[in-house]
């Protein structure tokens, strides 16, 4: 085996490691949820449940880009879309300022906390169409 299949392999193992943690989130969240009546705990546990799917939907994407067919994507896949995405950037953008706004107006803690996970939230959309900015760059590079 080579030193990249072995790298490869190690990678996938971890990432499965991974995922069972993740399933054991998901399955600890839904059990706190059904053991509790208060609302903040259960909005709080079903946002983790809800993040810990889909981190685990990504680690399989990982795994299969490693194992199957990596992701190709061409300067065309990226130019039918760019006008959307940027345009759906500037939503988030616009998301986070009003949710920053209403965090600095409120003066409710339970408010505030769900408010900077919100913000947190978009920031981490914004960054990741930021992402697909790079990459863009780097296709027009290779065009």
């Amino acid at each position: 085996m080579s030193k990249a299949q072995e790298r490869t392999r190690e990678a996938v193992e971890l990432l499965r490691s991974w995922q069972s943690l993740e399933r054991e989130s998901i399955a600890t969240t839904a059990e706190i949820m059904e053991s509790t009546d208060n609302l903040l705990i259960r909005q709080i546990m079903e946002i983790i449940r809800n993040d810990s799917v889909q981190h685990h939907r990504v680690q399989q994407f990982i795994i299969d880009i490693l194992t199957r067919e990596p992701v190709r994507m061409s300067p065309d896949d990226m130019a039918e879309v760019w006008t959307r995405l940027e345009q759906h950037d500037e939503l988030e953008r616009r998301t986070i300022e009003m949710a920053i706004e209403l965090k600095e107006k409120t003066t409710d803690v339970v408010a505030k906390v769900l408010l900077e996970y919100l913000i947190l939230d978009e920031q981490k959309h914004d960054t990741l169409l930021g992402h697909l900015e790079a990459v863009k760059r780097h296709l027009s590079k290779l065009a």
